[in-house]
C-alpha cells in the first residue's frame, strides 16, 4: 500500500461516515484468534482539519522509503501536538457546561479530559527530547513510548506496550492462584456471577474483598495488575497511597462503564478504543479477537453498573486477576 492509496482509503472512509483514522484492519494469528493491525481513534483525537492526511507510519503493509517515513513521522508527532491543544479547549468547553447544568459529560468526553490530563505532563519530555536530540530523536521517541503523548502514541507502540503489560499480567495471574488457593478458594468461584457477588461473605476471604482490610501485599498485586502502579512504584508505595490511587481508579472505571451502557457502546468502539478499555479494566489484549475483547468488556460493565460505590468493584477485579483472558458469565 502506498501513501497516496492509503489517503484515498481514508477520504472514503469519511465520505461513508466513518470517523476513525486510520483505517483498521484484522489479522489472523494462529489458533484462530486475532489481533489488531492498525491503530483507529475517535474523530475527537484528530483535529478535522488533520484527518485525511495524518499517516500512521507504524502500519503493517504501507510501503514508504526511508525519508517518506521519516515525513509521515514528523507529520504524526506534528498534528499529534495539535491536538493536545484542541483537546484542551474541548475540556475547557465541557467543564464548563456542566457547572452551569447543561449536559452532562459524554462517554467520549471523559476520555479526552482523562487523556489531556495526562498528555500536558507527557508533552514536557516529548518536546525536550525532540529539541535536544534533533535527528536522534524519532529513535528514542519509537523505543520509549512513555515519553509521547496519547496523541502520538502509534499503533506498533501500543501493541508493543499491550503485549509487555499482558506478560506482566499473567505472571501476576500465577500469584492471584496461589494467593486463593492459600483462603482454600476455587478459580471457578471467580467465573459466575452468581457466586461472584457473594466473595467475602466468609470470614476467611473477608479481608480479600473489603477494601479498607486489603493488606500491602494484596493492593501491591492488584494495583500492579490494573496498571495502577508500575513495575518501581508499586514496591517503594505505602499502603494508605496503593489504597487511595486503586479507588481513584476504580472511581474512575465506574463512572467510564456506566457511560459505556448508556450510551451502549461496548460493540461500537473503534479497535483501539476496545485496547485501551480492556487494558484499564486489567483484561488481557493484545492477542485476542475483537470479539473476545468486546465479550469480556461486557461482562465487566454489567457486573459493575450493578455496584452502588467503587469499592464493590473489587470482586470484579480479583476475577480478573484469577481468571486472566476468561470472562464471567452469567450464572
Amino acid at each position: 500500500m502506498t501513501m497516496h492509496s492509503a489517503l484515498q482509503q481514508q477520504r472514503q472512509q469519511q465520505r461513508m461516515g466513518m470517523h476513525t483514522t486510520p483505517v483498521a484492519a484484522v489479522k489472523k494469528t494462529p489458533g484462530a484468534k486475532q489481533s489488531v493491525d492498525t491503530q483507529t481513534t475517535t474523530a475527537a483525537e484528530v483535529a478535522p482539519e488533520t484527518r485525511a492526511t495524518r499517516i500512521d507510519p507504524s502500519l503493517p503493509g504501507l510501503t514508504l522509503t526511508t525519508w517518506g517515513k521519516v515525513k509521515a513521522y514528523a507529520m504524526f508527532y506534528f498534528t499529534g501536538i495539535k491536538q493536545i491543544r484542541q483537546n484542551g479547549r474541548t475540556v475547557k468547553a465541557v467543564l464548563a457546561r456542566v457547572s452551569t447544568g447543561g449536559k452532562s459529560m459524554s462517554r467520549e468526553e471523559l476520555q479526552i479530559q482523562v487523556r489531556h490530563a495526562q498528555d500536558k505532563i507527557r508533552l514536557v519530555p516529548f518536546v525536550l527530547t525532540i529539541l535536544v536530540l534533533e535527528e536522534l530523536s524519532l529513535l528514542v521517541l519509537l523505543a520509549v513510548p512513555s515519553l509521547c503523548p496519547s496523541t502520538c502514541v502509534t499503533y506498533g507502540q501500543a501493541m508493543g506496550v499491550a503485549k509487555k503489560h499482558d506478560a506482566v499480567k499473567l505472571k501476576l495471574h500465577a500469584a492471584a492462584l496461589e494467593r486463593i488457593k492459600g483462603l482454600g478458594l476455587e478459580a471457578a468461584t471467580f467465573g459466575k456471577s452468581g457466586t461472584l457477588a457473594t466473595l467475602g461473605a466468609n470470614n476467611a476471604d473477608a479481608k480479600l474483598f473489603a477494601f479498607k482490610d486489603l493488606t500491602r501485599a494484596d493492593l501491591q498485586l492488584v494495583n500492579r495488575f490494573m496498571g495502577v502502579t508500575g513495575r518501581i512504584a508499586t514496591p517503594i508505595s505505602t499502603a494508605h497511597s496503593l489504597r487511595s490511587r486503586l479507588l481513584k481508579h476504580l472511581e474512575y472505571l465506574q463512572q467510564d462503564d456506566r457511560l459505556l451502557v448508556k450510551e451502549e457502546l461496548v460493540a461500537q468502539l473503534p479497535l483501539t478504543e476496545l485496547h485501551n478499555a480492556c487494558q484499564e479494566r486489567g483484561i488481557p489484549s493484545a492477542a485476542f479477537s475483537t470479539e473476545d475483547l468486546q465479550k469480556a468488556l461486557l461482562s465487566w460493565t454489567t457486573l459493575s453498573t450493578n455496584c452502588k460505590s467503587a469499592e464493590e468493584l473489587l470482586p470484579i477485579v480479583w476475577s480478573r486477576l484469577v481468571l486472566f483472558n476468561k470472562a464471567v458469565i452469567d450464572a
